[in-house]
């Protein structure tokens, strides 16, 4: 009765046959970034982010002291983040890339990339159609895993400008399917207010800025899922659902713009506008449009 009934064992421990498996591979306590390749655990320990963990084969709880990769970063620098794209598994830092192949602890071979810079944090790497996308210490960039290239040339002033630099580790990105956007919440300076998204059309391959304060985005990728978008809202806790509807937070929407041309009142940004269409559905009220 788990009380009072006393057991007493008189086979001798040579017939108990094999002893039970133990536990010690505990994963650990401090581990800052994770993710999934060849059917393994790989991570960053916070305590040593120069380093890579790699877990047990279908054992995510289980990480083999063994099993450790030393990452041959520049000086001063770190790992970032990690990121698995079929068969190849990346390593970020903040100043390059590197890549790792192969299929076991056994035969993984890590390499630098040619990237110049690395991304700011796991959070902000975004894949879009064949290439990874986020954005570096100095402004955003597309990379196919051999080459990397800037793609915010034509805003750098602005960014410099806007985007708070001691709060990188914060940004959130996300790639919009349905809009063919790829999507980044960034932390700003006061002056700006707190957050807002810089959005890169890859229709336009162009810029837009919108003025959301969004903590993050959550998107909806499994089989029966038609890509569906939701974000996260860092002053109430509501999550929202992107693309539906006629409101934008409840609130109506005047205004939906997307061009490589725009006024960010940045005097030092080129701006014009070549073509301008304008689609609308017929309905009561007046429709006034002003270009400048």
């Amino acid at each position: 009765d788990n009380t009072t009934t006393t057991a007493s064992l008189t086979q001798a421990d040579s017939a108990l046959g094999a002893e039970m498996p133990a536990d010690r591979d505990p994963p650990p306590a401090d581990l800052k970034w994770a993710a999934f390749f060849k059917n393994r655990v790989i991570g960053i320990k916070d305590s040593n982010r120069r380093q890579i963990i790699i877990g047990e084969l279908f054992e995510p709880e289980a990480f083999p002291l063994a099993n450790v990769f030393t990452i041959p970063f520049p000086e001063g620098d770190k790992g970032t983040g990690m990121k698995a794209r079929g068969d190849l598994f990346f390593i970020f830092g903040t100043s390059t890339i590197y890549i790792m192949v192969g299929d076991s602890p056994f035969n993984f071979t890590v390499r630098q990339t040619y990237a110049d810079e690395g991304f700011v944090s796991q959070w902000v790497v975004i894949e879009v159609e064949n290439v990874i996308m986020g954005p570096t210490r100095f402004g955003f960039q597309a990379f196919d895993g051999a080459n990397a290239k800037v793609i915010s040339l034509e805003i750098e002033p602005m960014l410099r400008d806007q985007i708070d630099l001691t709060k990188l580790d914060t940004i959130a990105g996300a790639y919009d399917v349905e809009n063919r956007l790829a999507r980044w919440a960034c932390p700003v300076s006061a002056t700006f207010g707190t957050r807002k998204e810089f959005c890169f059309d890859l229709f336009r391959r162009g810029w837009t800025t919108t003025t959301r304060k969004i903590a993050q985005y959550i998107p909806w990728r499994g089989s029966p899922d038609k890509g569906e978008l939701y974000t996260g809202d860092p002053d109430n806790g509501f999550v929202w659902q992107e693309n539906s509807g006629t409101s934008d937070n409840a609130a109506d929407i005047t205004a939906k713009y997307r061009t490589k041309s725009f006024n960010l009142n940045q005097p030092r940004l080129f701006k014009r506008f070549w073509h301008l269409f304008i689609d609308f559905k017929p309905s009561s009220g007046t429709l006034a449009i002003e270009v400048l």
